[in-house]
């Protein structure tokens, strides 16, 4: 994290998470899951998210390897 305080709080900044090995396929539309035959969607991210004023303003998403 490297959030900076304004007014008392911190909301502004960049924030980075990484996950491994997450099941995507939940997350998926039921047409695609339906559709696709997909039995699993494991991938491993990392993520940058720009936050103003206690919003996410954007980001970045880095996939960095997985299976489907």
């Amino acid at each position: 994290m490297d959030l900076r305080d304004n007014q008392g709080l911190l909301d502004t900044g960049t924030v980075y998470l990484q996950a491994d090995n997450i099941d995507m396929k939940p997350w998926f539309t039921r047409w695609l899951r339906a559709n696709t035959g997909l039995e699993s969607a494991d991938f491993s991210l990392a993520a940058w998210l720009q936050v103003q004023n206690g919003e996410i303003a954007g980001g970045h998403a880095l996939l960095k390897q997985g299976a489907a």
